[in-house]
């Protein structure tokens, strides 16, 4: 039997309601040893307690780090992961939560051989990477970030500019960008089997997509996160291209903008997905 491939997550949990469920199909596939956890940006404690949480509706115990409150250039976002609501009083939800430095587990599980995933915004990535440059040097890093050939900066990349630039101008990573990520649609009738089902698991995350349902007025979320999973573990669902890319760093409505730019930092990111495939894949998975 094939040995699993080792992966570390490097997640925003609470906001949007994809990252959620990135844990869920990563603490499923067969083919993953999910390692390790950090959490980033803002409320990493209350982050840390949702990941806690799911996974010990799923009787797993993951070790979760708490990393970077703040971005590279020291902002903080106060506000609260509106998931977070979901939270209550248990053990558990804090159980999974290690005393350990966030960057020196990255590090480490770079060293190691592990894939790194990052489904946020990336300073844990970018500080990991100054601390310990000779682990990360050569590590597989895959992270969910960019948009080059849309009309705005996407989330992950505007939260901290500077940590993607960092990350960009030293490693090679692949990129999974808005330009693939925006077709891959939760169908309808996967929302309804999870919502009917009687397993932990499900009734939490359902409880968490509710939560997402109510705040963003939509229904079906876009699985950007999970795809970033499935296409480390099963890369052959995309076709990918190699690509130089520069990040906006200027104060503006231009700022965090990712675009191609000859003479950039070269990436490599998918161009064309399998979508068939990745959905059966994602429900086969989670249900």
């Amino acid at each position: 039997m094939p040995s699993r491939l080792p992966i570390h997550i490097d997640t925003d949990i609470g906001d949007d309601i994809d990252d959620a469920l990135a844990l869920l199909f990563a603490s499923k596939l067969s083919e993953v040893e999910l390692r390790s956890i950090t959490t980033v940006y803002g409320d990493v404690l209350s982050r840390g307690k949702l990941a806690s949480k799911l996974f010990s509706s799923l009787g797993l115990k993951k070790p979760i780090a708490l990393g970077s409150m703040y971005t590279l250039l020291g902002f903080k976002p106060f506000s609260i992961p509106r998931q977070a609501s979901i939270l209550e009083d248990c053990v558990e939800e804090v159980e999974s939560i290690v005393d350990v430095d966030a960057y020196r587990l990255i590090a480490c599980e770079a060293g190691a051989g592990s894939a790194i995933i990052s489904i946020g915004p990336m300073t844990n990535i970018a500080l990991a990477f100054l601390i310990y440059p000779d682990k990360l040097h050569r590590c597989r890093l895959v992270s969910m970030g960019g948009y080059l050939y849309g009309d705005r900066a996407e989330y992950n990349v505007k939260c901290d500019p500077e940590a993607v630039y960092n990350i960009l101008s030293n490693l090679k990573p692949t990129l999974v960008t808005l330009d693939v990520t925006l077709k891959c649609i939760m169908p309808r009738d996967l929302i309804e089997k999870i919502r009917s089902s009687d397993k932990p698991e499900h009734k939490l995350v359902y409880k968490m997509m509710k939560v997402w349902m109510e705040h963003t007025s939509r229904v079906n979320p876009i699985l950007h996160d999970p795809l970033t999973i499935a296409l480390t573990v099963k890369p052959n669902l995309a076709r990918y291209k190699e690509v130089e890319v520069k990040v906006e760093l200027s104060e503006g409505p231009m700022r965090g903008r990712t675009v191609e730019y000859s003479g950039g930092s070269k990436i490599k990111m998918p161009v064309e997905v399998d979508l068939d495939g990745f959905i059966e894949l994602f429900s086969e998975t989670i249900l």
